[in-house]
C-alpha cells in the first residue's frame, strides 16, 4: 500500500439510549476501528445497515464526538489538532453525504452552497468565486447557470452532483463517500460513480467508499473493509477477499451480494442465521458468535485475535 494518507487507530464512538438527558445506558456504535487509506488509494468500506459505517465517515471529519482513538491525517492527529492545523485537515478530508437533500439548505442557491467551503477558507472572492463555482459544476456534469438555482429544482442525483462539486470546491486529498449512490435509480448511479471515477483519477483524489451494495464497492475499490457491529472483522486487498474471504460474516456477506455474471470469486455457500444483535446489548466474546454458523465455544467467551491471511489481508477469528 503507499505511504499512509489517513491513519486510524482504536477510534470509539458511543451514544446514549434513547429516552432523554437521564438515560444511562451506552450504545458502543465503533468499538476500537483501526484501517489506513494510502495516498491516491480507494479502500471500500462494506456492512449491514446499522454497523457504523454512516457514524465512522461523521467521526472522521468530527461530526459526531468521539471517546478516544486517533484519525491522523497527513502526520496530524485531528481530533487533538487546533488553529491552522486542524484548518489544514478539515480542508483535506471531505465528505459526500448519503441523503443528498437534506445536506443542502433549501434557502441557499446552489452556487453560495458549492462555495461554502471556498468562502470559510479563503480561497478566492469576487470574479474568482464566481469562476470557481462555476468550473467545479461543469466538472461534475451541470451547467454553470445551475448556481443560480435552487435546490429544489434538481433531481436526486444532480443534487449528488452538486454535493460532489461542494466537497470537491477545497481541493481534499481524501473524499469520504457515505452511500453515495445509494438513493439513485440504477442509471443514475452508473452515471455518478463513473463521475467519481473520473474526477478521482484526474485529480489523484484518495477515497473511502461506503455502501451496503458489496458489488459496486468492490469493482472500484483497491482494498475492502468488512465492518460488523462496530468493527472491522476483515480487511485487505479486493482480489484477496473475493478469491478466499476468511471470515465468517464476509463469507455471508458476500455470498448474499448481487454480482455481475463475469468474474472470478470463491465460491460460497454459507448463510446468516438469526437477527444482527443489539448494540445496546453487545454479546460477550466474538460479536459475530450467535449468527456464526461455525461458532465453536470460545468465541461466545474470547474476543477474536487478529489474524494474518497474506499481504495486508488481516482477520478477526478464532479460527
Amino acid at each position: 500500500m503507499n505511504a499512509p494518507l489517513l491513519s486510524v487507530r482504536d477510534l470509539v464512538v458511543e451514544y446514549g439510549e434513547p429516552g432523554g438527558l437521564f438515560a444511562r445506558k451506552r450504545m458502543r456504535a465503533l468499538d476500537g476501528i483501526g484501517f489506513e487509506v494510502g495516498a491516491g488509494e480507494t479502500l471500500g468500506l462494506v456492512g449491514e445497515s446499522g454497523c457504523g459505517k454512516s457514524t465512522l465517515a461523521r467521526a472522521l471529519v468530527g461530526l459526531v464526538p468521539v471517546v478516544r482513538g486517533v484519525v491522523e491525517f497527513e502526520g496530524v492527529d485531528r481530533i487533538g489538532a487546533c488553529g491552522a492545523a486542524r484548518d489544514r485537515a478539515c480542508r483535506g478530508m471531505q465528505l459526500v453525504f448519503q441523503d443528498a437533500q437534506a445536506s443542502l439548505d433549501p434557502r441557499q442557491r446552489v452556487g453560495d452552497a458549492v462555495a461554502e467551503g471556498i468562502d470559510i477558507h479563503g480561497l478566492a472572492h469576487g470574479r474568482e468565486r464566481a469562476e470557481r463555482v462555476a468550473k467545479l459544476l461543469e466538472q461534475v456534469g451541470l451547467p454553470a447557470a445551475a448556481a443560480d438555482r435552487w435546490p429544489h429544482e434538481f433531481s436526486g442525483g444532480q443534487r449528488q452532483r452538486i454535493g460532489l462539486a461542494r466537497a470537491l470546491a477545497v481541493e481534499p486529498k481524501l473524499l469520504l463517500l457515505d452511500e453515495p449512490v445509494a438513493a439513485l435509480d440504477r442509471s443514475v448511479q452508473a452515471q455518478v460513480v463513473n463521475l467519481l471515477l473520473d474526477l478521482r483519477e484526474r485529480r489523484r483524489m484518495s477515497t473511502l467508499f461506503i455502501s451496503h451494495d458489496v458489488a459496486l464497492v468492490a469493482a472500484v475499490s483497491d482494498r475492502l473493509a468488512v465492518m460488523h457491529l462496530g468493527q472491522i472483522v476483515e480487511i485487505g486487498p479486493t482480489d484477496a477477499l473475493l478469491a478466499r474471504p476468511r471470515h465468517p460474516f464476509t463469507q455471508a456477506l458476500f455470498a448474499a451480494a448481487e454480482w455481475p455474471a463475469s468474474g472470478e470469486r470463491a465460491a460460497l455457500g454459507i448463510a446468516l442465521r438469526g437477527e444482527p444483535p443489539s448494540p445496546f446489548a453487545r454479546p460477550t466474546g466474538c460479536a459475530f458468535h450467535p449468527r456464526c454458523p461455525v461458532a465453536r465455544v470460545e468465541c461466545r467467551r474470547d474476543p477474536p485475535p487478529e489474524r494474518e491471511a497474506g499481504a495486508d489481508h488481516r482477520y478477526r477469528c478464532v479460527e
